[in-house]
């Protein structure tokens, strides 16, 4: 994702500056003139449909479009996106031109200069590991016997949580030590770690601290006593990818030793997401910590209800012995005209005194009650994911009372 983005942004901007020589082809000759308005209108209609194309994962596609947006912009930021496109399709000879190039034609300051040597380094050492290929004609020497093959079928998808075993295939007989190198989405080193052979395969486990986010990338290489490379299976710049989904079938052998503990595998009702926030064994509302945390948040809220439904009855009794005593105070005139009585007055008076207590504390009750049952009802809904709940949060003040009622389905 941050490769797209700074593939858009780099492009964008110097399509509008127009750098860069014009050139037939896709070398990087002398300038002879600017391009002209049309040509940049072109460009960027070709720049367009490259960037569609990159963002879709159709990198040979695009490599067309981006190259067709070159030759009429002559921009040199473009050299850099076509290396980039290149990178993706794991051709590291193409890489190597294309970044070359923009070293040589793109401005001194160019924001990507540093990873663009770094990663002409990175490449440049990685071929020069690369195996010959043997020849594609010609009897072969008996006297030099062909590199061992080592055969592995990627997997396309994983569960989180869990570890994931690589098994790959190499001759018995093959003095090779073969290496598993993995890394988990957002990571930018490989893990490494050796492959153990089970009978005829070799295992490679990946941890399952590795198991979380989007996607785990790895792939294998197997070397000579002395280090030479000897055969891959993939590569850093184009590794196997496997998806992290909660739905897919486990990938490991239980009977294999885990460095990391024993593997509990999830139950029936278990929640697995690819976060840290929710791991195998952690229960959804379906289990008996979801019980615990619907009884609490339901009788909370009966309770706060009850409460500031009490509080309401209080505040209108107590304002109705207000109203005995005006209207008992105006009974033979204007007031004041009859003595404040103790048989009538006073008891009314403390009867109302004691409904407006009645209202105060209940209402700061119940008050209390609503928000400890408003976090309860939170818990409950950000703590499942399939759950179909109706969460009410009662509200009140001193002119009335009322509900708040959310839903989720």
């Amino acid at each position: 994702m941050l490769r797209a983005l700074l593939f858009n942004a780099v492009c964008l901007a110097g399509l509008t500056t127009a750098l860069g020589s014009a050139s037939a082809d896709d070398a990087v000759p002398a300038p002879p003139a600017p391009p002209t308005q049309d040509e940049l209108i072109a460009a960027k209609e070709a720049f367009k449909l490259g960037n569609a194309l990159y963002q879709a994962g159709k990198f040979a596609e695009a490599v067309d479009k981006l190259k067709e947006s070159y030759r009429l912009s002559r921009n040199p930021f473009l050299l850099y996106n076509v290396g980039l496109s290149y990178d993706q399709l794991g051709q590291g000879d193409q890489v190597l031109l294309y970044y070359k190039q923009f070293l040589a034609t793109a401005p001194a300051d160019a924001p990507m200069r540093g990873d663009v040597v770094a990663r002409i380094e990175a490449l440049e050492k990685e071929l020069a590991e690369t195996p010959p290929t043997p020849p594609t004609s010609g009897e072969p020497d008996p006297a030099v016997p062909p590199p061992p093959k080592l055969i592995h079928d990627p997997t396309s998808s994983a569960p989180p949580g869990l570890p994931f075993d690589v098994v790959a295939t190499i001759a018995e007989d093959a003095n090779v030590v073969v290496t598993l190198l993995y890394r988990s989405s957002g990571e930018a080193a490989f893990t490494s770690r050796p492959m153990v052979r089970r009978g005829t395969a070799l295992v490679g486990r990946i941890s399952r601290k590795k198991m979380l986010g989007n996607s785990v990338q790895y792939y294998m290489e197997a070397r000579d006593p002395q280090g030479t490379l000897v055969t891959r299976s993939g590569r850093s710049i184009s590794p196997h990818l496997v998806n992290i989904e909660a739905t897919a079938r486990p990938r490991f052998d239980p009977d294999l030793p885990d460095e990391d503990g024993p593997v509990v595998m999830p139950k029936p009702g278990d929640v697995v997401t690819t976060s840290n926030q929710v791991v195998p064994g952690q229960r959804d509302d379906g289990g008996s910590s979801g019980l615990v945390l619907a009884g609490a948040k339901w009788t909370t809220s009966g309770i706060a209800v009850a409460l500031l439904g009490l509080s309401i009855v209080s505040y209108r009794r107590a304002q109705d012995q207000h109203v005995g005593l005006l209207d008992d105070s105006r009974a033979c005139g204007e007031p004041p005209c009859r003595v404040f009585d103790a048989d009538f007055g006073q008891t009314v008076q403390a009867r109302g005194e004691r409904y407006d207590l009645t209202y105060k504390v209940s209402l700061g009750l119940g008050a209390a009650t609503a928000v400890i049952a408003g976090y309860l009802w939170y818990r409950s809904l950000t703590s499942t994911t399939t759950a179909r709940d109706v969460a009410i949060a009662p509200t009140a003040d001193a002119n009335g009372a009322g509900a708040v009622v959310m839903g989720r389905f």
